[in-house]
């Protein structure tokens, strides 16, 4: 699991693949990493949930925008199976997060 501070000082916790937890100490998001540097060299991150104080909201977020920008036919069957799908990958997340930050109260 990767876990690290940006340049900002943003917490940043590894959920998925290219997905990941970033908070700025007010606020949560999720976001993916993209191949983009900016100008000092720093990982440049995609924000694809909104920005929520708490991160159940954040991750309430993702799942709605990942929804929406899912392109489906219509069929409630695609719906279902985008969603179990969706809400398999955030369970795995839940534990991650919860492993990361025991981790960095020691």
């Amino acid at each position: 699991m990767e876990e690290k501070k940006s340049s900002k000082s943003n917490l940043v916790i590894h959920l998925s693949g290219d997905k990941y937890l970033i908070s700025d100490g007010l606020c949560y998001w999720i976001a993916t990493k993209t191949r983009k540097k900016d100008k000092k060299g720093n990982t440049v991150y995609q924000r694809v949930s909104g920005y929520h104080p708490e991160i159940e909201d954040a991750v309430d977020s993702y799942i709605r925008n990942h929804v929406r920008k899912t392109e489906l036919t219509g069929e409630i069957k695609d719906l279902t199976e985008l969603l179990a799908k969706t809400h398999k990958e955030v369970k795995g997340w839940v534990r991650k997060v919860e492993k990361a930050l025991k981790e960095m109260e020691k």
